[in-house]
């Protein structure tokens, strides 16, 4: 079994792998995430397995920093998956 940091920060892995819109996402990992531990196991028939799953979070694509600094100053605001406020921020942030 090898685990690997993915292939995120390589768009022909990424589109191949994932989607083809993949590589057109704002990349939230490291820049050394390319996949070469993945394409080290090719030559022996690895069994690949979960490709397609990858991390995304917020971020800021012109900064790439999570915006959850934002919350930190009391200047945003924290929505569930229907675009709904769901708890007040002091709440979350006194936690």
């Amino acid at each position: 079994m090898i685990a690997s940091g993915g292939c995120s920060a390589n768009p022909e892995m990424s589109d191949k792998y994932i989607n083809s819109w993949a590589s057109r996402l704002t990349l939230c990992s490291s820049r050394n995430t390319s996949g070469e531990n993945i394409s080290l196991t090719l030559p022996v028939f690895a069994k690949m397995v979960n490709m397609n799953q990858f991390y995304a979070g917020s971020i800021v694509s012109e900064t790439h920093v999570n915006p959850a600094d934002v919350l930190n100053t009391m200047q945003g605001s924290i929505g569930g998956t229907n675009g709904k406020r769901y708890m007040g921020e002091q709440e979350y942030l006194s936690h």
